[in-house]
């Protein structure tokens, strides 16, 4: 069974301007699957050091972009909603950068999904797959750009220049 966790930092929507106070966030991650569940507290806290967290534990969380280098801020894309926006019915599903410093989590902000975004970043979540990847390449280009090991081979990036910002 996979243990969700959450990430807790405050963030702000360039839509509306509603500043989370973090806990209202919406992300998830299942980073701390392999962690036994007894006792597990879901919240990463902006700031906090997971001591037992291991490289295995993003890469099997998440779809690796590509690898970091020794030693690289690991960045993940990842999902934020604004409750706001969803109050208000308006479109509420943001994008944003987690970024570990070894096992710390050091930030977390809203980012425009772009090209270059894309480029930067290691790790990304399954929506890049449900909400962008198949929706505008469609399932033959999802199919050739997976992995045997599940992974993105980044070369699928060049091919959402008509559909996403370059910057």
């Amino acid at each position: 069974m996979t243990k969700l966790a959450q990430f807790i930092a405050p963030l702000t929507c360039p839509a509306c301007g509603h500043r989370t106070e973090g806990r209202d966030n919406g992300t998830q991650t299942a980073i701390l699957d392999y962690r036994d569940a007894k006792g597990l507290d879901p919240r990463i806290v902006l700031g906090a050091e997971i001591p037992d967290l291991e490289p295995f534990a993003i890469e099997d969380a998440y779809i690796m972009l590509r690898a970091p280098a020794e030693g690289e801020p690991v960045r993940i894309l990842e999902t934020w909603r604004c409750p706001s926006c969803r109050a208000a019915g308006q479109p509420w599903f943001r994008w944003a950068e987690v970024v570990f410093e070894g096992r710390r989590f050091a930030s977390m902000r809203d980012r425009e999904l772009s090209l270059a975004f894309l480029r930067e970043v290691h790790f990304a979540c399954q929506s890049l797959v449900m909400e962008v990847i198949d929706p505008h390449l469609g399932v033959e280009v999802l199919e050739r750009y997976t992995l045997p090991s599940g992974d993105m081979d980044p070369g699928f990036i060049p091919l959402l220049a008509p559909h996403l910002p370059a910057r």
